[in-house]
């Protein structure tokens, strides 16, 4: 009994292992190149994982649809310190995603398969967040989804900062914000409608100008049927707290 046993439920191990060997070979080619940009091996555990940020779902899988703790994330966003605490605290969510001795599906290879992929995204972002290649927690109506955050310091305030996620109107978006003493310039790129996108760089940075009193704002946006990262060097110098506000209130207005 107990061989039949062991034989259905390496059966069951196989056939899943299998299917998790077959969505890596089919990884998206953006999923290998945010891997190897981001210096973090290609191992399976990394790919799944990065494939969840790059889908977007990956809050969305730590949280469920507990937005107050993914807004806890976003109003840490003013300085360096208090961001990076903010994701290692993530840790305190593996603890919920472990499946105990005591519950019927401990067998089932599923179940532990999410609680560890889950664990490995965490484990991700935490990575990540050491080298300042930020992944955020981003609000929309219906859900939680994920913002590729990156900045760099040129001196003092000044310096550059750049965004990545998938907007509900505009497609998928790529920004990056230039930072001087007294300017203030957006730089756009999304796949949806212009118009739109346009707008909405628009009024984010009137906002920005006026609570950050810059001289003067300049708003690029356009259209394309691809998007691409923004990346930096990366650099010893640390962003200023200034950087990290203007960051997070840009971002906020976006929302």
């Amino acid at each position: 009994m107990q061989d039949a046993y062991d034989a259905a439920a390496e059966a069951e191990y196989m056939d899943a292992y299998m299917e998790v060997v077959r969505a890596v070979s089919a990884a998206d080619d953006e999923v290998l190149h945010q891997l190897e940009q981001a210096e973090q091996p290609v191992t399976i555990n990394n790919i799944e994982a990065m494939q969840e940020l790059v889908g977007g779902s990956a809050y969305g899988r730590i949280f469920g649809a507990d937005r107050t703790k993914a807004e806890k994330i976003i109003d840490s966003m003013s300085d360096e310190k208090s961001l990076r605490e903010a994701i290692e605290s993530l840790d305190d969510e593996k603890s919920e995603s472990i499946p105990q001795s005591d519950e019927a599906d401990i067998n089932s290879y599923d179940s532990v398969r999410q609680a560890a992929l889950k664990n490995n995204i965490i484990d991700l972002v935490k990575n990540l967040n050491r080298q300042r290649d930020y992944r955020i927690p981003v609000l929309s109506d219906d859900k939680i989804g994920v913002m590729k955050l990156t900045m760099i310091s040129d001196g003092s305030d000044s310096g550059r900062i750049s965004i990545r996620y998938d907007n509900e109107s505009c497609g998928e978006v790529s920004i990056e914000l230039k930072v001087t003493d007294d300017t203030f310039d957006v730089f756009g790129v999304c796949t949806g409608e212009n118009n739109d996108f346009a707008g909405l760089l628009q009024n984010a940075a009137e906002k920005i100008k006026e609570e950050f009193n810059f001289e003067k704002t300049n708003v690029y946006a356009n259209s394309n049927d691809k998007v691409t990262d923004i990346t930096y060097e990366k650099s010893e110098s640390q962003p200023s707290s200034k950087l990290y506000r203007i960051a997070k209130s840009f971002i906020s207005d976006l929302m």
